[in-house]
């Protein structure tokens, strides 16, 4: 993806391969490496989101009994919570929204880190 004449270099490799396999290929590994990136995000939210739930049940069922406690419990809830929006509202910086199209380092730099 991040080779700019991926297409000559594949051929290169591989002179029977047709521009159309190309295109599939190049298409295949972006939807793989976007669906990853996506799932990566899902589980990270899934782990702060029930980590809050679990904080939410606590305190729900009064396991937080002085004003100490109270104030450490709201401080851990608003943390978890915008976590959570921080991971399910971040902007993929791979994608130009206006003009559909996709960055292809940023895509791999995603996906590697």
């Amino acid at each position: 993806l991040l080779d700019p004449h991926l297409g000559a270099t594949l051929q290169r490799i591989n002179p029977a391969i047709s521009s159309e396999t190309i295109a599939a290929i190049q298409s295949g590994v972006i939807q793989v490496m976007v669906t990853a990136t996506r799932l990566n995000t899902v589980i990270r939210a899934n782990a702060v989101l029930s980590s809050l739930i679990k904080e939410l049940k606590k305190c729900a069922d009064g396991g937080v009994l002085n004003t100490a406690d109270k104030a450490g419990a709201v401080a851990s809830l608003k943390l978890k919570a915008g976590t959570a929006a921080d991971i399910l509202f971040s902007q993929r910086h791979y994608l130009d929204e206006p003009t559909r199209t996709l960055d292809p380092r940023f895509l791999v730099f995603e996906f590697v880190f």
